[in-house]
């Protein structure tokens, strides 16, 4: 039945075990433990992963027609779920369940709001002391339909607070909701204004006092919603969702982040290798202040949806600055007035009162930068960023001549430039056009013709909505190194611009 060698094998085995001569067995019965102790081994993970997976218990809670949207735990095991629960006379409520560690019922909170309807939760956090707090959207009736609305219980499931926001619009829904070791909570939601869906983030102190909203929108109409938030141990808030602009059927991460006293210290976007949907779901911070934002972001053809990770660092030696002041041909500060840098990654800042603005946080290097106020014609210029310093320019802008009442087209250097193997040209129409560009080599002859069809007045920034050009001939072909002209015309207007491929 067994060789020698298998004996001599087994024997060896054997022999790494320190047992006395007087207590071995023979050579027989030394087989048929090494067979035993080899299914044992065998037996041994199969054992181990289905203890891992054992169910401890299921709970059910049954109002009448009930859906969970949120879950949290705290330091003791106990576990805590938030939804909605439909009644016939308050339509649904928020329907909040405690259990113990052993899935026990210890409270169930029941929360109606003013308006009598809906009141749907979304999120849910816990504190140290075992204080939840619950916030989602809720109707309140008349003008002010859909709030957001946030509930703090304490430990016993009674109502400590209930804070209520009502924005610009009708529509104001709450997504996510935060607290810190102070007992200060932050909720962020989307809110209906004149540019469309913004994100707005409030916090509130520990008795439910409103200390700051930060309102998050791009220049131009479209929609911004949040889907998560994380607060650092300084007080720092950060939010990430999705921005979709006006016109544009894909969107990209957008990730913010305020100080303890709201004030916007950043924002980056991020549009996946498919230039389509990229929807950012969940945010974390660590403790050296890196960010990590994931979510769903198309690939492309052949992988379709894919997770889209990212980890930002928030190291600043080395960048530097632009701030200055907007103002008209009198001298006059205007206040609101969009101002926008392009590398080709955008930043803005909104100006104050007295015209300033600042743009922080920059990579060394040139920036093209535009001021946009409705009413102005629109003033560009170009900027060079030192590390470590602030770089200052101001822009006078003129208003509209009442002769033409319009302004000029304006189109952007292409982003790199030289570049290889393809490159972006951002522009920004003053009205809705027909846009075209064409491209010639350096003897005038003509490369490809870009058709980029009907577009809404606004400004065109990033590769997915500018003029993207891939190095190609109108064969498919990719064309030669040199200089290259490309003529942009968007209904009567024309401009010219250079541009190098180096390879």
């Amino acid at each position: 039945m067994f060789s020698k060698k298998n004996l001599y094998l087994n024997e060896n085995i054997m022999s790494t075990v320190n047992v006395p001569t007087s207590q071995r067995v023979t050579n027989g019965l030394r087989i048929y433990f090494c067979l035993f102790l080899a299914f044992c081994l065998l037996l041994f993970p199969l054992s181990l992963a289905q203890a891992q997976v054992k169910e401890e218990w299921v709970v059910r809670y049954n109002g009448w027609l009930d859906g969970a949207s949120a879950i949290a735990v705290d330091d003791f095991g106990n576990i805590y779920v938030t939804g909605s629960s439909y009644k016939n006379a308050t339509y649904e409520d928020y329907a909040t369940v405690k259990y113990d560690e052993d899935g026990n019922e210890l409270w169930v909170a029941i929360y109606n709001g003013s308006g009598n309807a809906w009141d749907l939760a979304s999120a849910i956090a816990v504190d140290d002391s075992g204080n939840v707090y619950v916030t989602g959207y809720s109707y309140g009736g008349g003008m002010t339909q859909d709030d957001y609305a946030t509930v703090k219980y304490d430990k016993d499931g009674n109502e400590a607070w209930v804070a209520r926001y009502d924005g610009w619009g009708s529509e104001d829904w709450a997504h996510a909701i935060a607290v810190d070791d102070s007992g200060n909570v932050y909720v962020t939601g989307n809110s209906i204004s004149v540019t469309w869906h913004d994100y707005v983030t409030i916090k509130y102190d520990k008795d439910g006092n409103e200390i700051w909203v930060a309102r998050y929108t791009e220049p131009f109409r479209g929609s911004d919603i949040p889907s998560a938030i994380a607060v650092d141990d300084f007080g720092n808030v950060y939010v990430t969702g999705l921005r979709n602009e006006k016109g544009d059927t894909s969107s990209d991460y957008a990730t913010v982040k305020y100080d303890n006293n709201g004030n916007e210290l950043w924002v980056v976007r991020y549009n996946g290798p498919g230039n389509s949907d990229d929807i950012a779901v969940a945010i974390v911070v660590d403790d050296f202040g890196n960010v990590y934002v994931t979510g769903r972001s198309y690939g492309g053809e052949m992988t379709q949806d894919d997770y889209a990770t990212i980890k930002y660092s928030q190291q600043s030696v080395g960048q530097g600055s632009i701030k200055g002041v907007v103002a008209d041909t009198a001298g006059n500060p205007i206040e609101r007035a969009f101002v926008i840098t392009i590398k080709p990654i955008k930043k803005w800042a909104l100006t104050k009162p007295d015209g300033s603005y600042e743009i922080t946080e920059l990579e060394p290097g040139e920036y093209f930068m535009i001021a946009i106020k409705e009413g102005y014609k629109a003033s560009l210029a170009k900027v060079t960023v030192e590390a470590n310093k602030v770089t200052e320019h101001d822009f006078i802008l003129k208003p509209k001549s009442d002769e033409t009442g319009e302004d000029e087209m304006i189109a952007l250097s292409n982003f790199p430039n030289p570049f290889n193997p393809d490159t972006w040209i951002p522009y920004y129409l003053p009205q809705d056009a027909d846009v075209t560009i064409q491209i010639y080599n350096s003897v005038g002859q003509l490369v490809r013709t870009l058709n980029l069809g009907r577009k809404s007045a606004g400004i065109y920034l990033d590769k997915n909505q500018a003029a993207y050009w891939n190095g190609c001939d109108s064969l498919g072909n990719k064309v030669s190194s040199g200089m290259y002209f490309y003529t942009l015309q968007a209904g009567e207007f024309k401009a010219t611009r250079k541009m190098v491929i180096m390879k």
